[in-house]
């Protein structure tokens, strides 16, 4: 009984020991499913998607100081964020969430 218990704890540790090498929130992680659904590829719907949930989320909350007229589409979004990263290659351990909203205010600053 505490063998069963045992083993699936472990396994799970053992899967985010192994996840832990490799920063699922950086650029260099989340930009390949940016490049994709741009792209129109399959890389794989949990890289695009996260991708997208990203911006998208940038997009309907807009904690920050950015300001794109309303019909700035969603692939517009991903190639300004992709375009600003891929220029900056040495930030690309940096949080993807962080150099999008860089991104987005450089490409769309608000007007004061």
């Amino acid at each position: 009984m505490i063998r069963a218990a045992v083993t699936p704890a472990t396994f799970l540790l053992s899967a985010a020991a192994a996840l832990g090498a490799e920063n699922l929130a950086s650029a260099n992680y989340i930009l390949p499913g940016c490049a994709a659904v741009i792209e129109g590829k399959s890389l794989s719907t949990f890289a695009a998607g996260r991708c997208i949930g990203i911006v998208e989320g940038l997009e309907v909350g807009n904690f920050t100081n950015y300001c794109p007229s309303t019909d700035v589409t969603i692939r517009q979004r991903l190639k300004v964020v992709k375009s600003y990263i891929e220029t900056r290659p040495e930030q690309m351990n940096k949080a993807f969430v962080v150099l999008a909203v860089q991104a987005f205010e450089a490409a769309w600053p608000c007007r004061r």
